[in-house]
Order: C-alpha cells, then structure tokens, then sequence
C-alpha cells in the first residue's frame, strides 16, 4: 500500500523525537557509575526497572554494567536472566562477548564462552568479538590466547584484507611486544591489505611515534595511507602534531593526499568521534582544501558545519571560501547542514558570508525542512533553536508557509518531532490545517499514524483539524490510529477521531 511505504517514509523522518518509554533506571548511566553491587540491583529489578530492555540505541542493562566494569558476579547475573542471553544483540548487533573485549575483561570473556557465546558472530561493522577487541586498543596476549585455544585463527582475514596484527598494532610500544607475539602466530608484518595499507599504516592510528620510527627502523615500509589512519587517532590538541609533522616533513607525505573515497585529511579529522582542531589548523595551514569534495560531494565545510565546529569553519572562512553555496550530491549545501545539525548563530554565520536561504535539495526540500528535521528530545533547547533559525529564513525572505515538493507543510513536519511546544509555536505559518501532501495525507493523518500518545492529535483537533477527510485509500484519521500499534493499545485515547 503506498501509505504502508509512506508510513515507513515518515517514520525516518520523526526528527529525534524523544521516547515515552518509562524512565529505567537500569539504563542510567548515573546510577552505573555509582558502582552498585547484586543486591542494589537486584533491588532495582524488584522496583520494576526492565532488566531486559535497551535504549534507543540498543545498549541494555548487561552492556552498560559491562562498559561501566561492574563486578563479574553483577554482570554474569544480568546476562543469565530469561530475555538476555549470551546470544543477544545490543547495539551495532554485537553480543556481550564483543563489549567484553571492548573493556579487556578476561574473567568475563572466560565466563561468556564457556556459556557458549559465539567467537565468530560479526557485528553490524563486520567486526567479531576478537577482531573488535584489537580494533578497539587490545594488548593483552592472554586474551588473544584465549580465542586463539578455543580455535580462532590468529592469520584470519577481516574487513579490506585486514589481519588481527593490523588491528592490533596501534596498541603496541616501540619494542614491538604486540608485533613479535603475532610473528610468533604465523602473522607477516610485512604483508598488506587489500588497500595496499601496510603494518605502519596501521600503527599511525595510536599517534605513537616512537612506534612508528621503531617499525621503520625494523623494516616495516609506509605509504600514505599512514596519515589517514594518524587522522583517526585519539590525542587531543597539539599531542598528535609530533606525528604529522612527522609525516609530512620527515617521511614526505603530501599533506594534499586522498583516500579512496575521495577524502582529504580535513574531511578524515572532521570524521572521527572527536575532532582535532589543532591539527585540522595544521592542515589547512598545508593547503588542504576547505573545498574539495569527496565521493559523496561532501566538502570538509560541510562536515565542519555538521558537527558545529565553530573553530574549523572560522577557519576554512578566513582562508577563502570560493562557493559557499557548493552542494553534494544529495544538493544537501553548507547551510543545509548548519540548518539541520548546528546552531541558529552557526547558520547565521554562513548566511551573513552570502550562504543562499533560497537553496533547495535535490528532492525539492528547502531550509525549513532542515531546520525543523534539526530538532531532538535530547536538546532542551530545540524547539527554541528551529524558531531562531526560522527568523533567519525570514529575514532572507523565505515563504514559511509554503509547502515542500512533496506537499508536506510545515505542520506536516512538525507532527513528525512530536512535540505540542513546537506545534503551538508554529501556528502563525499554518495557512491551511488541513492541507494534504502528494501521498493525500494531512497533518491529522500523519499524528495518528506515527503518534505514540493522543497529545499531538488533541491538539490538532483543537485547532481546527478535520476529522472526517479521508485518505487516497478511503481511511479515516480514527482507521490510521487503530493500525498505530502504539495508539491502538489504549482505545479511549483515540475515541475524539471516531466520526460520530
């Protein structure tokens, strides 16, 4: 049915809204921080906090006792209780093993295999528990011997033609312990991956120089693949120049280099989970373009826009920015990114450097959908932050009231953020409550298919939202809201939409 596809649709597009979902205190990362004991708990559990369940982005009770290294007796006693298992997948689809070896916790891991957990399962990046473990800074050659007993072979081939080695190597000291146990495993350090990217490649990542001239010194070759794996390392500020200056200078890398995906070192720093702006500084300072676009049409302004970046766009700004208005592929530009993933003073910089407010994507959404998708239950101050950013969009003479190429109107929109604040906010842009998308859909419509309580849909029929108009399909707004499986659990809820 092609509401059924537009529901999906709609779906994805609930910008952040924030889950009604009871307040478990099981997944309070407070109250794991607090070292509680079994019998805590244990207590916890009686007052009806859901061991079982997970966040919105899978991490249950087990995974944060885990990742908070709570005493083996605590987390071995969440693991065994009925809905949890060692087979269950948390976040990013990975079992308790991975996140074991994710805090190098050998008691654990001993425990979780001899319970039968999976050494093999990969996760939603394609790493196994083991691989993930070296991935993710693992040293330890007790518990690389643990998995290697129990039959996991030291030589196997991971993502691009990586070996454990590989993974492994950003971990080790510059008398290359790490390197010589896998040597002694069969492992050669002097083979590469599929990318061509060699063992010093990969060690660039820990940012440890004297690792990097003691593989050198050892024989171990480079190629410029170093610096992109330098740029995914975790020093802050000016600790990890030492290294790319290293690269640059000594071992005459050009600073200019790209990977396979186009990318340039500011796209790569700007990335990663936490951005160096001492060293995207250092970069730009080489001649990095701000400007260069990658695969994807992205450009490192548009990253550094997205991530709110303030010091990286100032930056890219002072050094000359020639189209501000550069789109990618998807005609997502600077100023969309700034709409729908920074601040209203970050978007007002780009408009104030001539950013166009009358841009468009390549699906025919304009800035309003961005500033409105921009909102999140996680930012107390979102609703406040879209209606600054649509007085920016005013002031550039931007019709508010106008709908996108779909016929969504900005109530459309709203309805997806779930939020009456917002709703209320917006009335002045409202020309028509019951206009219909290109699906036949009205805001009414939509509040009721993706509603996770009658709030949005009260309000809506307050203002003046006709529950009588039917969809291309002949339903009811009352139809739509017994489908919600959410809704449809508390009947009277809906009853205001049954056509009397």
């Amino acid at each position: 049915m092609k509401i059924k596809k537009y529901f999906v649709l709609f779906l994805g597009l609930s910008f952040g809204a924030s889950s009604l979902m009871a307040q478990n205190r099981l997944l309070d990362k407070d109250f794991w921080q607090s070292k509680p004991n079994l019998e805590a708990v244990k207590a916890e559990i009686a007052k009806g906090n859901n061991p079982t369940e997970a966040n919105n982005f899978g991490f249950d009770a087990a995974t944060q006792a885990i990742l908070a290294d709570e005493p083996l007796d605590v987390v071995t006693y969440l693991v065994e209780l009925p809905g949890n298992g060692v087979a269950k997948l948390t976040h990013d689809s990975r079992i308790y093993l991975h996140w074991a070896g994710y805090r190098k916790n050998l008691p654990l891991a001993k425990w979780l295999i001899d319970k039968g957990s999976s050494l093999s399962l990969k996760d939603s990046h394609g790493y196994t528990p083991i691989s993930f473990a070296a991935f993710t800074g693992l040293a330890d050659p007790q518990y690389y011997d643990l998995f290697f007993q129990k039959g996991i072979d030291p030589n196997e081939t991971y993502q691009d033609g990586a070996k454990l080695i590989n993974f492994a190597i950003a971990n080790d000291s510059s008398e290359l312990k790490l390197m010589k146990y896998f040597v002694s495993k069969g492992a050669n350090p002097r083979a590469k991956d599929d990318l061509g990217r060699t063992l010093t490649d990969y060690a660039a990542k820990g940012q440890n120089l004297d690792l990097l001239k003691s593989l050198i010194k050892h024989g171990i070759s480079y190629t410029g693949n170093a610096l992109f794996m330098a740029a995914k390392g975790t020093k802050e500020g000016k600790q990890a120049l030492p290294v790319f200056d290293f690269l640059v200078n000594e071992l005459k890398i050009s600073p200019k280099i790209t990977d396979h995906e186009g990318n340039n070192m500011l796209h790569l720093l700007l990335s990663g989970r936490f951005a160096n702006n001492d060293a995207i500084a250092y970069f730009i300072g080489k001649g990095v373009s701000p400007e260069q676009m990658n695969d994807k049409g992205e450009t490192p302004l548009m990253k550094a826009v997205g991530r709110n970046n303030e010091f990286a766009v100032e930056a890219m700004l002072d050094k000359g920015i020639k189209n501000i208005n550069a789109a990618d592929k998807k005609g997502i530009s600077a100023l969309c990114y700034a709409m729908e993933n920074a601040s209203p003073k970050m978007a007002e910089l780009l408009i104030n450097k001539a950013a166009d407010a009358a841009v468009k994507d390549k699906k025919g959404n304009n800035l309003l959908y961005y500033a409105i998708k921009s909102y999140s239950g996680r930012n107390r101050n979102s609703v406040e932050d879209i209606l600054k950013k649509i007085d920016l969009l005013k002031a550039k003479g931007v019709d508010i009231t106008a709908p996108q190429a779909d016929g969504n109107t900005i109530l459309h929109l709203a309805v997806g953020t779930q939020n009456p604040k917002l709703i209320e906010a917006l009335k002045p842009y409202i020309k028509n409550i019951n206009a219909k998308n290109e699906e036949g859909l009205t805001p009414l419509h939509m509040a009721a298919m993706v509603g996770q309580d009658a709030k949005i849909i009260n309000l809506l029929l307050k203002m003046g939202a006709d529950k009588s108009i039917k969809t291309s399909l002949d339903e009811t707004a009352y139809d739509l809201a017994e489908e919600n499986e959410i809704l449809s659990k508390n009947i009277n809820e809906i009853e205001p939409l049954r056509l009397k």
